[in-house]
């Protein structure tokens, strides 16, 4: 990115404003505000606004060598040092201040805009959001801009809207990046405002298109609109011709997750990297195989995890990977974290972590966290994976805390092995201090509710009286909780996952299940635990 000329610090880095058309007075810069808009509003009056004198017109071919970027390469990358030094100093809140008054705000703009001309616009749009310095800021503009043009019902002002955008991006006022998660909040919106514009689907379907076309954004854009929306769209025919290959990739799309899921299996990456290669699936379903390797890995150990982020990086290398796919996975992954938490309890510990090694790694643009963006300004845990990632981003050295981010792990049969050992141990008399180092030895915090489930397990599974005798597994448990080796969250996990292993145990033990459910009211449920 050039030197900036004119514009504002945005989250450590010059964010460039090039000015787009040619001086304006004030008052053909004014001419046209609806009437009845205060004068005395500091913030609008048009009189107190010193206006820039623009350098110059964009060229043709300056226009169209921005509008060929993909998304990610918007953004100026920063090294992960200089990012760690950025994050120290000014890291990004996420939450934007008095969020309503903006969002009400934007909506009044983006409407006044109607009534002046589209230069006249242009600049009036420029002055409203060179004053904040979130990206959100600016996505959530986009979203009010294009709501206010579905709701006037006009093909012309829809064309103009899109013309306005396009002037706007090339110029730098958003990035790729924005104007596609602009659209995201849109999404979001689509069931109230179908109700009040029965043309939604189809306005929207042309807006995409015309997006497409003009190349302000990649075909792949039709990942992120909903499957429900989706299918309203393509009954409007030229969206569905010029999307047809993309279409028949979705009508694939369970057949292509399942083999993404068998690839994503293998413990060897360099076996998943020849298999992936070989699949020759389209660009456009890759982010679906990138999130299927951090969900599948996000089951198990550790170490897989780590296999799951060297896979990530060398497919980057290879080139099999790029940047955008990895935003758009990330991005679906933050917005639905409460869907994928209810299978893996951890994942939003998880998906910090990914996100961190992944900008480490140099998969993802180091601009990712700097820009990311909250989709729910009330959602805690998209505040807390964010605020994690970035925690982790300025630990020093990098190397040992994020290069090395899932520790050196084992697999998945050593670590059930060592807790069967230790399971053992309850039950010979090892002392509790013992098994407790060594469960800390096995260094997997975010799996001890594995460890909980094999002694449930364990014990039911024991012969006659024996298995009614929970005093060993009471006391230990008591004690490990207790003194913090052990949650509670971990045990309920534990006892949830035991469940589901008894399920299928008692098609071939008919006592499983009864002493299942003796072990939890007799014992479990009467753990003395200390309170929070």
């Amino acid at each position: 990115m050039a030197s900036p000329s004119i514009g504002k610090k945005m989250q450590g880095f010059d964010y460039k404003i090039d000015m787009i058309a040619n001086q304006m007075e004030h008052d053909n810069f004014s001419k046209g505000i609806q009437d009845g808009q205060e004068e005395t509003d500091a913030y609008y009056d048009m009189q107190e606004y010193e206006y820039v004198k623009f350098r110059r017109s964009l060229s043709q071919h300056e226009e169209e060598h921005k509008l060929h970027r993909n998304e990610m390469e918007d953004l100026y990358d920063l090294n992960v040092e200089d990012l760690h030094n950025v994050l120290i100093k000014d890291p990004p809140k996420f939450i934007i201040k008095d969020y309503e008054d903006f969002y009400a705000k934007a909506r009044t703009i983006c409407e006044n805009g109607f009534n002046l001309t589209e230069k006249e616009c242009i600049l009036y749009f420029m002055k409203f959001l060179i004053e904040f310095q979130h990206s959100q800021n600016r996505s959530i503009f986009i979203k009010r801009l294009l709501q206010v043009t579905l709701e006037r019902l006009s093909d012309d002002d829809m064309k103009r809207t899109i013309k306005i955008l396009k002037k706007l991006y090339v110029n730098e006022l958003f990035t790729k990046q924005q104007l596609r998660r602009g659209l995201d909040r849109l999404y979001m919106d689509a069931e109230n405002l179908r109700g009040d514009l029965p043309q939604f689907a189809y306005t929207i379907s042309q807006l995409i298109l015309s997006f497409v076309e003009d190349d302000i954004l990649p075909r792949q854009v039709i990942l992120r609109i909903p499957g429900d929306l989706r299918e309203e769209m393509i009954q409007d025919k030229d969206f569905s011709d010029f999307f047809k290959d993309e279409l028949e990739v979705f009508e694939k799309e369970i057949e292509i997750k399942q083999s993404f899921e068998e690839v994503a299996a293998s413990s060897e990456k360099d076996d998943a990297i020849t298999r992936f290669t070989n699949l020759g699936h389209p660009d456009i379903v890759k982010p679906w195989f990138i999130g299927e390797v951090i969900l599948s890995s996000c089951g198990k150990t550790h170490n897989e995890r780590e296999t799951a982020s060297q896979l990530l990086k060398q497919l980057s290398e290879a080139k099999e990977i790029n940047y955008p796919m990895i935003s758009y996975c990330f991005d679906e992954l933050l917005q639905n974290h409460e869907d994928y938490t209810l299978d893996i309890p951890y994942f939003a510990d998880y998906l910090s972590m990914f996100i961190a090694r992944s900008i480490y790694d140099g998969n993802l643009n180091s601009m990712y966290i700097l820009h990311a963006e909250l989709f729910d300004q009330q959602d805690e845990t998209q505040l807390q994976i964010l605020k994690s990632a970035i925690s982790y981003l300025t630990l020093f050295p990098l190397e040992i805390h994020v290069g090395k981010i899932w520790g050196s792990a084992i697999s998945n049969a050593e670590l059930c092995q060592r807790f069967d050992d230790i399971i053992e141990g309850i039950y010979s008399g090892t002392p509790d201090s013992d098994l407790h180092l060594a469960i800390q030895d096995c260094d997997c915090p975010f799996y001890h509710h594995e460890f909980v489930k094999r002694l449930v397990l364990f014990q039911i599974s024991q012969e006659g009286e024996a298995a009614q005798d929970y005093r060993k597994v009471k006391k230990f448990l008591e004690k490990s909780i207790n003194i913090g080796i052990l949650s509670k969250s971990q045990l309920e996990v534990g006892i949830k996952n035991a469940h589901l292993r008894v399920v299928r145990m008692s098609e071939s033990d008919a006592n499983i299940t009864k002493n299942f459910e003796n072990i939890v009211s007799e014992c479990l449920n009467k753990l003395e635990l200390a309170h929070d």
